[in-house]
């Protein structure tokens, strides 16, 4: 009976366009996800506020075409996980944020109700300064025991991630589409080492492509997993402004870290700080606000370069690690001492700097972190 549910409740969420304000009006017009799958005609579907010709073609559709026992068989083929609204997993912090969405798909291991979460944003295109604080504070975060929440993006969401992988904790990335998609292609290692080290969660179906307009949807969760929001960077418009602005509204926290008042990506977060916010000058400056965490003292000052241990590196890093132990070098000429393709080396180069193992210099070039 639980996986006939569950089955149903699947199937209505894999529609395309269904969103959670519809899956519940379509929930509450109907009884269930099941009833509506076998009664539902497309007028009884256009008579429901919001429900147009589109998504009413689509469940139509849906129903002739998509059986709901393969969205369960999807889960077992992509070694995933679906968690409803009211399973006991659910995470109770998102369950009180206004519109939940009415599924998790989860890849990775982890208990969203035992966990400390914050969550950091930021731009796509972060100055060095802001890459290095992002790292930083994730990595003292997660050693200190809280679970990094982003969205695997570009930029200030990855080096988020990899801050906590290198502190040794948890990181959960929420993706705007399906879960068994690596977008941006470039994270693919990264999002590998949040599958084992957290989970990659989403609330669209397997296969859901990364569009546009999914995306500001998806900054909610993020806001609501969270007891927090931590803005690194950020222009005047953006991404992690409104994930910002779904925090408050949510009633959560919000916190940004300042930046130079000439640089376009500071315009957002010191107008955050203008209007009110908290500022991070250190990790205490987050961990403060939550005594009932019993979180250690970090050390100061904060941005002390930590020793990296290269125990853990595949191969490849390896292989470049050691290049540069000789002496700072343009991509160029890594390239042509590794084994690799350009699209290869510049992955490895990308994530070995988001561990904060290398840095980029100008002009290509790249030395020991």
């Amino acid at each position: 009976m639980a996986n006939c549910k569950r089955m149903y409740a699947l199937w209505l969420n894999a529609i395309e366009g269904i969103g959670a304000k519809r899956y519940f009006d379509i929930c509450l017009k109907f009884g269930s996800p099941e009833a509506a799958y076998r009664n539902a005609t497309k007028e009884d579907l256009l008579a429901i506020p919001n429900v147009g010709e589109k998504l009413a073609s689509a469940f139509m559709d849906a129903k002739a075409n998509l059986s709901p026992e393969s969205t369960l068989e999807s889960l077992s083929k992509h070694g995933a996980k679906a968690i409803l609204l009211d399973d006991e997993e659910y995470p109770m912090l998102l369950r009180e944020i206004a519109d939940p969405p009415p599924v998790l798909y989860v890849l990775g291991d982890i208990d969203f109700n035992a966990i400390k979460p914050i969550a950091m944003v930021g731009t796509r295109r972060p100055t060095r300064y802001g890459r290095e604080v992002a790292h930083h504070l994730a990595k003292e975060l997660a050693e200190a025991g809280v679970t990094v929440v982003s969205g695997m993006a570009r930029g200030i969401d990855a080096c988020s991630h990899a801050g906590a992988l290198a502190g040794g904790g948890k990181t959960i990335a929420v993706l705007g589409c399906g879960v068994n998609v690596v977008y941006p292609k470039e994270n693919a290692r990264l999002y590998e080492e949040i599958r084992q080290n957290g989970a990659v969660i989403s609330d669209y179906h397997f296969d859901v492509a990364p569009l546009g307009n999914h995306f500001p949807a998806r900054n909610r969760i993020i806001s609501g997993l969270s007891r927090g929001t931590v803005v690194v960077e950020s222009q005047d418009k953006g991404g992690s402004l409104i994930t910002a602005d779904f925090a408050m509204d949510q009633g959560r926290d919000v916190f940004a870290v300042p930046g130079n008042i000439t640089s376009p990506t500071s315009v957002g977060t010191n107008a955050l700080i203008e209007d009110g916010v908290k500022m991070v000058l250190r990790t205490a400056s987050i961990l403060e606000e939550y005594p009932d965490w019993c979180a250690p003292k970090v050390k100061e000052p904060t941005m002390v370069q930590q020793k990296i241990n290269y125990a853990h590196l595949d191969e490849d890093e390896i292989r470049v690690v050691k290049l540069l132990k000789e002496g700072d070098l343009h991509f160029d000429a890594i390239l042509t001492k590794c084994a690799m393709t350009s699209g290869e080396l510049g992955a490895v180069l990308t994530i070995m700097e988001l561990k904060g193992i290398i840095k980029q210099l100008p002009g290509r070039m790249y030395c020991i972190g």
